[in-house]
């Protein structure tokens, strides 16, 4: 499970990445403007005559614009390796732990093999002739149910198992994409910066290129991700076909066909209750497969709604691509700046001032659906948590009625050894 600040610090590195991304290239966008507002100064030479001088950006302001975008680049790539670090070192908790995936699949394996072995057992003590036919009406009925809370166990734990790898994939891909993303693009402001200080207007061309590759893979990331996510479900998913070998789907509806068939035969028995151990054994399990069953589409969604509050505006598929595309046309700008227009100043700042407001206003909107995100995130989870469905409400309750089981199977084992 997410831990429940990683939103928060996420958050805070990726909106102060794109404030600081976006408010410095409005820095740069007003001191474009000025220049093609009032291009050129009139000059009153000592004859009297009037001239007229180019006029040109400043370029420490230019410089000064650049420092806050290369800032934020590396808190958004130090936001993402402190992430990806704590998912590592997770990882790395629970392998030692004996928790790796194939030890974890091994374990299942070995689990249902026990389990198929004394179903085996019980058959053949069923099939052995000692029991009279009501009693092995009556064991063969509680086999069924037996087996629906066997066959529900495992499919649950395999979609449990390939979904936590696939969303492990997919969010680690995010993280080292971040990363490079955010790279890059820091080292095309760190080329920009030194041919403004160097006055060296052709260090634009590399420094665009830079920046160009950088907002290709911001419109990448989601897509990119999502294929990882997909690939390492497809993977794990081959692995555990072992585990459902054999073992047909079950529904709630079949359970509570095989549950009522077995109270039915638990009632018509004259000196047999269903206040018998075996019947309040058999209820327990089958109540509480029920509740996981109901409670499961809901611990689905709300696993889905917390997980998708962990991401940051460039991770989504539509704001990204628009994010990444705006970047991509500041790139271009700044490709045709250094290596075309290098010696003709205001063509240059023409063109680049085009790729800084778009880029400029696709770092404002992430600002806006960060905070968006956020806002929704915590609505969810206040809104979960009133209804106990928050992921680790959903899974306590669960441990706590395993926990009920354990304590009634111990206390039927001691009280009714041979019920």
């Amino acid at each position: 499970m997410q831990g429940r600040w990683r939103g928060w610090r996420y958050f805070l590195s990726q909106e102060a990445n794109a404030a600081l991304t976006g408010s410095g290239l409005l820095y740069q966008a007003l001191e474009r403007q000025r220049i093609i507002n009032v291009a050129n100064d009139m000059v009153l030479d000592n004859n009297g005559k009037i001239t007229y001088k180019q006029r040109t950006p400043i370029r420490a302001r230019l410089e000064n614009g650049l420092a806050p975008q290369m800032i934020g680049q590396i808190i958004g790539a130090t936001g993402s390796s402190v992430e990806l670090s704590i998912n590592m070192f997770h990882e790395y908790q629970s392998r030692k732990a004996g928790y790796a995936p194939k030890e974890g699949i091994k374990r299942v394996l070995a689990m249902k093999a026990e389990l198929e072995d004394l179903f085996e057992r019980r058959r053949r003590l069923v099939d052995s002739g000692a029991l009279s036919a009501e009693d092995r009406a009556l064991a063969l009925a509680e086999e069924k149910v037996l087996k629906d809370i066997t066959a529900m166990g495992l499919h649950e734990y395999v979609a449990f198992h390939v979904g936590a790898r696939r969303f492990r994939a997919f969010q680690d891909s995010l993280y080292v994409l971040d990363i490079l993303k955010n790279s890059v693009g820091a080292v095309g402001n760190g080329i920009n910066i030194k041919g403004l200080h160097e006055n060296h207007p052709n260090f634009n061309g590399p420094g665009g290129i830079c920046t160009f590759i950088s907002g290709c893979l911001i419109v990448a990331t989601p897509l990119v991700s999502r294929a990882c996510g997909k690939v390492v479900g497809t993977m794990h998913s081959r692995a555990l076909r072992g585990v459902t070998a054999g073992i047909p789907q079950c529904d709630l509806a079949t359970l509570e066909k095989d549950k009522e068939d077995l109270m039915q035969l638990v009632k018509a028995r004259g000196v047999v209750s269903s206040d018998t151990c075996s019947a309040q054994t058999l209820a327990l399990l089958s109540s509480y497969e029920r509740q996981s069953g109901l409670r499961k589409g809901q611990l689905e969604l709300a696993t889905r709604e917390i997980r998708s509050g962990t991401r940051s505006a460039t991770e989504n598929v539509i704001v990204g691509t628009g994010i990444g595309a705006a970047k991509m046309s500041l790139g271009i700008c700044l490709m045709r700046a250094g290596f075309v227009y290098q010696h003709f100043n205001h063509k240059a700042n023409s063109v680049l001032q085009g790729g800084t407001i778009a880029y400029c206003v696709g770092s404002f909107v992430g600002v806006g659906d960060n905070i968006r995100l956020r806002v929704q995130d915590e609505i969810n989870r206040y809104k979960l948590g009133k209804k106990r469905q928050l992921p680790m409400q959903v899974l306590g309750d669960r441990l706590k009625a395993l926990d009920e089981i354990e304590t009634s199977l111990k206390t039927c084992s001691k009280s009714h050894p041979l019920n």
